[in-house]
């Protein structure tokens, strides 16, 4: 960890995330979600953001995107807000699902195995292992992971 900043793999590409224990849920900017091609996904919760500079903002959504940290690779969801002030920042919820140890007095941050604990429990969350497009009125066998099925 350099300052506030960890490298992190995130579909396969490596990206320089701010650290952030005072966010609560971790965000990606449209910007960086566009230039990986990803999905947006409306969200069903009426969330509003305040904001570094004390204003509010409205997120257009959230996004998945597989993290690879330690070799292992995760899928995570993250709110995706029209302007961010870095591409990627990683927030509380990251920092608990990725048991993170933060030392402040030698500057470090450690990570342990990555787990989810559901924020709905009777909700089970499946997850395409690689990107894949489903024609419209048509059937596929896909690849997928759930965090919680082992």
């Amino acid at each position: 960890m350099h300052e506030n900043f960890i490298d992190v793999v995130l579909d396969g590409q490596l990206v320089r995330a701010l650290v952030d224990s005072g966010a609560s849920l971790s965000v990606i900017s449209e910007t960086f979600r566009r230039q990986l091609k990803k999905l947006l996904f409306c969200s069903s919760q009426n969330l509003t953001f305040r904001v570094a500079d004390g204003n509010h903002v409205k997120p257009l959504g959230t996004c998945i995107l597989r993290v690879t940290m330690q070799n292992q690779t995760q899928p995570f969801e993250f709110a995706v807000m029209p302007k961010c002030s870095h591409d990627v920042i990683l927030g509380w919820d990251f920092l608990k699902a990725s048991q993170a140890i933060i030392d402040c007095g030698r500057k470090k941050l450690t990570f342990d195995e990555m787990t989810f604990e559901p924020q709905q429990p009777n909700r089970l969350d499946v997850f395409t292992i690689e990107d894949c497009l489903i024609p419209a009125r048509s059937m596929a066998k896909i690849r997928i992971s759930s965090p919680r099925v082992t």
